[in-house]
């Protein structure tokens, strides 16, 4: 590949390389990614997509990396950070989020704004765009009972879908099949700003009961039935199993926890003790909630490759 070639329209400051995915995950674990990207619009998006296209590149976009495990081998190509598409606005009862803003950051939004609907995500460490790709919920709420209309990056055109369109279930939506969302219109409620600041105060106290801190990459498997994955696994005794570095949470069993120095490759050992003792004790096949990116997972949802 000619390296004046590639992504040349971007900014030095805007193009890194060689940088390690530890910094941009909330497991703070990840080899070295061959190009650091931000886009600051929806046509920079596109125009890296195209040429990684071009160049027989692979590519992934990420938010906040709330749900994600890159591998210690690193991604051989481009990481896509969506950090720098951070406009937000109102309209009426109706917000407008770019996919790089934070929830929490469109939560304090819409308390200024006297806006009531999305409290119950108080402390989610997702962007706008990774919660509506992976339709993020928790305490008996998900993204989707908000969403009005998505705008998304489908077969190089930027393309709307409104809210029954985007195929929500549990976390699924249409996105999940390598769409990129880049805003989001969220249709919310009018309510007194002290209402909304209750609200936040009675889900942030349930978060700090229910859920463990520590580096993680939130819930590792998604629900059995109507069965949380981590009671199946709490009652195998398999809180505190810890490989390396990383430990399933003491606290809640669907939680692996990085204590500081966790490899990917503890992650996924202590992910397969755990699958393997689920499946030979209760005949339960877990389904990962975390997506795994790396040299061998190449086929994973998100990692794109012409």
């Amino acid at each position: 590949m000619c390296k004046k070639k590639f992504l040349n329209f971007l900014p030095k400051s805007r193009l890194l390389e060689n940088v390690s995915l530890k910094n941009f995950t909330t497991f703070r674990i990840g080899g070295v990614s061959k190009w650091l990207a931000f886009p600051k619009s929806f046509n920079e998006v596109k125009r890296i997509i195209n040429h990684c296209k071009k160049f027989n590149v692979s590519y992934f976009c990420l938010g906040e990396g709330s749900n994600t495990l890159f591998c210690d081998g690193g991604f051989d190509g481009v990481v896509i950070s969506l950090k720098k598409l951070n406009k937000i606005k109102r309209k009426g009862n109706i917000i407008s989020a770019y996919a790089g803003l934070t929830i929490s950051e469109v939560i304090s939004f819409a308390k200024t704004n006297s806006l009531s609907g999305l409290e119950w995500a108080t402390g989610i460490p997702a962007s706008v765009g990774g919660a509506v790709v992976n339709n993020a919920g928790c305490f008996g709420y998900d993204i989707s009972q908000s969403v009005n209309r998505v705008y998304a990056l489908k077969d190089g055109k930027i393309v709307r879908f409104w809210a029954n369109q985007c195929d929500f279930s549990y976390r699924h939506s249409i996105f999940s099949n390598s769409l990129i969302v880049l805003k989001v219109e969220f249709k919310l409620n009018k309510e007194s700003k002290e209402f909304i600041e209750k609200k936040i105060k009675e889900f942030i106290t349930k978060r700090i009961n229910l859920q463990p801190r520590g580096f993680s990459a939130g819930s590792v498997y998604k629900k059995v039935g109507s069965v949380s994955a981590g009671k199946i696994i709490d009652e195998l005794g398999l809180k505190g199993t810890r490989v390396g570095d990383a430990i399933v949470s003491p606290k809640h069993a669907n939680f692996i926890i990085n204590l500081g120095n966790a490899t990917s490759a503890d992650v996924l050992r202590l992910m397969q003790i755990i699958e393997d003792k689920v499946k030979t004790e209760r005949k339960i096949v877990l389904t990962r909630e975390i997506i795994i990116i790396g040299e061998s997972n190449e086929n994973n949802r998100g990692l794109s490759q012409p």
